[in-house]
């Protein structure tokens, strides 16, 4: 918190439900983990777009019931159920029926490389509450 005549500075803001955003970092591939109260996992698009190195993050233990993912993308749509992203703006939601898990691909990188998010443990991302920005 900045005191005097300082100005605090830093990304974007989640106001209200009390939630303080984890970030998911744009070129890493090091899983995350939730926590055991309500998550708001934060991604930017345009930053692993940007990027070089992989950006491929696992999620475990997202609640769908209580977690959220924030979207940093082209195109905002609010607050909408993670299904609802399929084929906007190159999105590709795909539930995975043999493992259980949901992998969003949001294209590749400046490296080609595939970016994507993967919800382990959730089977349907008609369940999961995202909000796009």
């Amino acid at each position: 918190m900045p005191t005097g005549s300082a100005i605090a500075s830093g990304g974007a803001v989640v106001i209200g439900g009390g939630i303080s955003p984890t970030i998911l970092a744009a070129g890493t591939t090091a899983p995350v983990t939730a926590m055991a109260q309500a998550d708001n996992f934060s991604f930017n698009v345009a930053d692993a777009k940007a990027t070089a190195a992989d950006t491929q993050i696992s999620i475990n233990g997202f609640a769908v019931a209580a977690d959220k993912l924030t979207i940093d993308s082209v195109t905002a749509l609010g607050a909408v159920k993670l299904s609802t992203l399929n084929g906007i703006d190159g999105i590709a939601v795909q539930p995975n029926g043999i493992t259980g898990d949901t992998i969003i691909n949001f294209g590749t990188n400046a490296n080609g490389d595939p970016i994507s998010l993967t919800l382990v443990g959730v089977a349907d991302p008609a369940l999961v509450n995202e909000s796009f920005i």
